[in-house]
């Protein structure tokens, strides 16, 4: 799908594995509100061919986030995962710089695995109040500086800001 820029997936309620990866021209993606999972690289390596922009997509619904759904995918500056509960391994890993994210915005966020995040080097905030699991790296080389854990954290797994140049407090919000 080299020429795809614009997929409306308004009346689809499931998306099957790596459906659009390597839809390198991608630009906007209309999710169903109904769509409550993105399996395993959906997205993989999208954007590739699109010059300074970032993929336009509405995730405000989505409740689970499967393997490298966006791995090497340009995102938006800010994301709001308003409905995530479950973020799966390298989710939203980075290669190369490809992403712009600077925060994210998760309030009902219960688990992170494994390397979700690693590779966001322009990672700064991230807000989720309800986490309760934090796998192997999940943070590792942003650019994450402070992180509040809530009383609801289980487990917190190891070298989770591995390579993370500023990093400077972690603390658990009583």
């Amino acid at each position: 799908c080299i020429y795809l820029k614009n997929i409306d997936l308004s009346k689809v309620t499931e998306i099957g594995k790596s459906a659009f990866g390597f839809c390198v021209s991608l630009e906007k993606v209309v999710l169903s509100k109904d769509l409550k999972e993105l399996k395993e690289m959906t997205f993989y390596n999208c954007t590739l061919a699109v010059e300074d922009k970032h993929l336009d997509i509405n995730l405000e619904n989505v409740e689970r986030f499967g393997l490298g759904v966006f791995y090497a995918t340009k995102l938006p500056a800010k994301l709001e995962l308003t409905s995530a509960e479950y973020i799966e391994e390298r989710a939203f890993i980075e290669e190369n710089g490809k992403h712009y994210l600077e925060e994210v915005v998760a309030p009902n966020l219960k688990t992170l695995e494994a390397q979700a995040f690693a590779n966001c080097i322009n990672l700064k905030k991230l807000y989720a109040p309800k986490l309760e699991t934090i796998e192997y790296a999940a943070f590792a080389s942003t650019a994450i500086e402070e992180f509040e854990i809530s009383p609801a954290i289980k487990k917190i797994s190891y070298d989770l800001f591995d390579g993370n140049q500023v990093f400077r407090a972690f603390y658990v919000k009583l």
